[in-house]
């Protein structure tokens, strides 16, 4: 059976260091044969959440998407320390869709892997707090293991590629301890 990655990019920016980041870390799952796709919340036209308005369809169909995968890489832009409003509105309406009766809602029992880039020397990394919070409060299971590549505008090659071994090497183990976490969480659910 194949395992199912979804990469989303929490920026809507046109050239945004956190998607060049979702779109490096999809290749290299792809390059390890498995079933990735990046996805851009910037394509879901949400309205700002409100618990008053209709669930809109954009949220059915990214909550769907979410659901059917067997884990998330999040690559998360941090704005002034902590999650972008963009994600956080895409999360909140996604975490409202009603999947079944075993799985409730998308991000139950889903691995997580958290990362972020930024052109500061920390890489996003306080905004990935927030966001480990928020997964973990709608059922999402959050590695430990992250990723913050600082100095973003230096960190990718013209051809979009992590130049600094070092963190590629990171990347790449973060994203072996996610088929980790999903496999383990296929043995006990399926």
């Amino acid at each position: 059976m194949s395992i199912k990655i979804l990469v989303l990019s929490g920026s809507n920016r046109t050239d945004s260091l956190n998607q060049k980041l979702a779109e490096t870390l999809k290749n290299i799952l792809s390059d390890k044969e498995f079933d990735a796709k990046c996805l851009r919340l910037s394509d879901y036209k949400l309205p700002l959440f409100n618990a008053d308005l209709p669930l809109p369809v954009e949220a059915e169909t990214l909550a769907n998407e979410i659901w059917q995968c067997d884990g998330l890489v999040i690559a998360s832009p941090e704005y002034n320390g902590s999650l972008a409003p963009l994600l956080k509105n895409a999360l909140d309406w996604a975490s409202r869709v009603k999947i079944d009766d075993e799985k409730p809602y998308a991000f139950y029992e889903k691995s997580c892997y958290l990362t972020a880039c930024s052109p500061g020397a920390l890489g996003g990394f306080r905004g990935l707090k927030h966001l480990r919070d928020v997964l973990t409060s709608v059922g999402g299971l959050v590695l430990n293991n992250q990723l913050a590549v600082g100095n973003g505008f230096e960190a990718f090659d013209d051809a979009g590629n992590l130049v600094d071994e070092r963190i590629k090497k990171m990347a790449v183990a973060g994203l072996d301890d996610l088929v980790v976490s999903i496999k383990r969480v296929q043995a006990v659910t399926r």
